[in-house]
């Protein structure tokens, strides 16, 4: 859908739709934003949420990750990383790729969360926050639901291609 990136398991592949969709199919209602205008990230919004919830911001672009010195020294590679605290200077996170508690600062999460070379976003300075459990699905239903997760992805690609 509006990309040329190749995503190895398909469009179940895009990782923002693959994020929201998998809260939901565990039982969990949340707060999804993006923004229009590539401006202004919205600090002062994700410094109030913190105040009750951490927050998935993504997607970044990898080469903007200073403090991995194994990043990518080119643009568009996409990366999902979880804030727990921020200040007026630095966003405290948890980076899954090995870098459990880091800092950065607030002017380079901002090129990094701006995603200009990540083909398949929508929008600017995409987050999760706020999960609230509203079910508790069986293994069974988790099993189930992502199977019709799958058909629906499967429909769509062969709908596009």
């Amino acid at each position: 859908p509006g990309t040329n990136v190749t995503f190895f398991s398909g469009f179940s592949g895009l990782p923002d739709k693959a994020i929201s969709r998998a809260l939901k199919t565990l039982g969990f209602e949340f707060q999804e934003k993006a923004q229009d205008d590539p401006h202004n990230p919205p600090y002062k919004e994700i410094k109030e949420i913190l105040k009750t919830s951490p927050v998935v911001l993504g997607p970044l672009d990898m080469s903007y990750l200073v403090y991995n010195p194994d990043r990518p020294s080119f643009p568009g590679v996409d990366h999902f990383v979880f804030v727990y605290e921020m200040t007026n200077q630095e966003a405290f996170l948890h980076d899954p790729a090995g870098f459990p508690h880091v800092s950065i600062s607030l002017e380079n999460l901002t090129l990094a969360w701006k995603a200009e070379k990540i083909g398949y976003k929508e929008g600017y300075y995409r987050y999760w926050a706020s999960p609230k459990r509203i079910s508790s699905p069986t293994p069974e239903e988790i099993y189930q639901q992502s199977l019709k997760n799958f058909q629906w992805i499967y429909l769509l690609y062969n709908k596009i291609y």
